[in-house]
C-alpha cells in the first residue's frame, strides 16, 4: 500500500477553512485544522485511507530565524561577510519581540516577525537579498540541523510533530 502526505502552510489552509483561535503550539486549533485539511484531501480521491495532511506553522525563512543565536548559521546565511557583533545585537535588539527575551518552548507562537527580522538583519549586514531558492538558505539549514537540531525542534516544535506524523503513516503501510 502507498501513502501520500502533503503538508501544507498552516497559515493558507487555517485561512481557506475559515478557522480561528490559534493557541500554543498543540493546541486544538492545530489538531482540528490538520483533521479538517486532511479530510479535503481525502474528499478529492478514490483512495481516501492513504492520503494524509499535516500543517506546518513555519516556513523555511521563519526555521532560519529560530537559530538566531547561532554565528555560523547566521554567517552562512550572510556567504562571506563576517557577523559583526554590533550589528548583530541591534538587529536582536531592533526585532520586535527580541527573540532573545522568548522562551525555545513558546518561540513559534510568539515570535510571527521571523521573515521581516531576517530581511532586516541581511540589510543590516549588507548580504545579497536572501532569494527563493538561495542556496545560503540550505546551507544554514543544513548547518543548523546538524549542530542544533535540539534546540531548532525546541523552538520550532512543528517540525518533531511533522515528523512524528511520517512515522505514523509509514508505520501504517
Amino acid at each position: 500500500m502507498k501513502a501520500l502526505l502533503c503538508i501544507a502552510d498552516a497559515d493558507a489552509v487555517v485561512r481557506q477553512l475559515g478557522l480561528t483561535g490559534r493557541t500554543p503550539p498543540y493546541g486544538d486549533w492545530i489538531v482540528q485544522a490538520e483533521a479538517e485539511f486532511t479530510n479535503l484531501l481525502r474528499e478529492q480521491t478514490d483512495r481516501p485511507e492513504q492520503v494524509h495532511g499535516a500543517l506546518l506553522r513555519w516556513n523555511l525563512e521563519s526555521t532560519l530565524i529560530a537559530a538566531y543565536d547561532e554565528r555560523e548559521a547566521l554567517q552562512r546565511l550572510g556567504g562571506v561577510t563576517p557577523l559583526e557583533e554590533t550589528i548583530l545585537e541591534a538587529f536582536l535588539t531592533g526585532c520586535a519581540p527580541d527573540p532573545r527575551t522568548i522562551s525555545d518552548e513558546d518561540f513559534t507562537d510568539v515570535f510571527d516577525a521571523s521573515q521581516r527580522c531576517l530581511a532586516a538583519l541581511g540589510q543590516r549586514m549588507g548580504w545579497h537579498k536572501l532569494k527563493k531558492g538561495d542556496s545560503r538558505k540550505d546551507d544554514a539549514l543544513a548547518w543548523i540541523t546538524g549542530h542544533q537540531l535540539d534546540k531548532l525542534v525546541r523552538r520550532v516544535p512543528d517540525l518533531a510533530r511533522i515528523a512524528q506524523r511520517v512515522r505514523q503513516v509509514a508505520e501504517a503501510l
